[in-house]
């Protein structure tokens, strides 16, 4: 009889050995994922521990610049535009061809201009000036990549003569912490000097309008012209 008891008591141990596996394994298969998800959410913590043993603060935009890969920008900068002409700037960005490269792919006129900047796969470029009608051909935020050439057009439209100025900037879209956050590339900030001149705009208005400069002026003026020269041929007749 001991020994049945013992058997009994035994088999009741691991019952309830099992039992309390079984609650622990439940409460684990609960609670890990929750943890997980915790983890992943919690904020990045930007603070490193420095030889001397005090906590610094790392900037996540400077961290995230630094990050980012060199590359090669090129456009057109037209020096001289008339009133009421319109005219094209482009703007090319690449991580793999060299500031050569860009600029003999640069096909619009003016002077050509290359600058080594920082990048990443999204960027936003934008042409403004108040003196101008700017048009953008293309989309002006994009997906760049790495060993590709990236793109962009406006069509610009002068309004104001005299010295006029268009800025050209790039923004960089980065993720802070997990957050969309723009930030301006200053390495291209650049500021277009454009002469708009009258000698030009004469041209532009003579080019669109000469039918009815044609009508209203050099007809009238060949008419005038003739009838004098036909009243001095019949004054000479009579003269004779």
């Amino acid at each position: 009889m001991t020994i049945q008891r013992t058997a009994d008591s035994g088999s009741t141990l691991l019952k309830n050995l099992l039992v309390i596996a079984a609650i622990i394994g439940i409460l684990l298969m609960i609670a890990i994922p929750s943890y997980i998800d915790n983890i992943e959410n919690e904020p990045v913590n930007n603070t490193t521990i420095n030889n001397t043993g005090t906590s610094t603060y790392l900037d996540p935009v400077k961290k995230a610049l630094k990050e980012m890969p060199w590359g090669n920008v090129a456009f057109n900068s037209p020096r001289l535009l008339g009133y009421g002409e319109t005219k094209v700037v482009q703007l090319l960005l690449s991580g793999n061809k060299t500031d050569d490269q860009l600029l003999s792919l640069i096909e619009e006129d003016g002077n050509k201009e290359t600058y080594y900047i920082k990048f990443n796969n999204d960027m936003q470029a934008r042409l403004v000036g108040t003196a101008f009608e700017v048009t953008p051909i293309t989309h002006e935020r994009q997906a760049v990549s790495a060993t590709g050439v990236a793109e962009w057009k406006w069509q610009i439209k002068a309004k104001e003569l005299g010295e006029q100025k268009l800025f050209l900037t790039l923004n960089s879209h980065i993720e802070i912490n997990g957050l969309d956050a723009k930030h301006t590339v200053s390495t291209l900030d650049k500021t277009i000097n454009i002469e708009v001149v009258w000698p030009q705009s004469v041209k532009y208005f003579l080019w669109n309008y000469w039918q009815w400069i044609f009508t209203f002026v050099a007809l009238p003026l060949f008419g005038f012209t003739a009838s004098r020269i036909f009243r001095s041929k019949k004054s000479d007749k009579g003269g004779t």
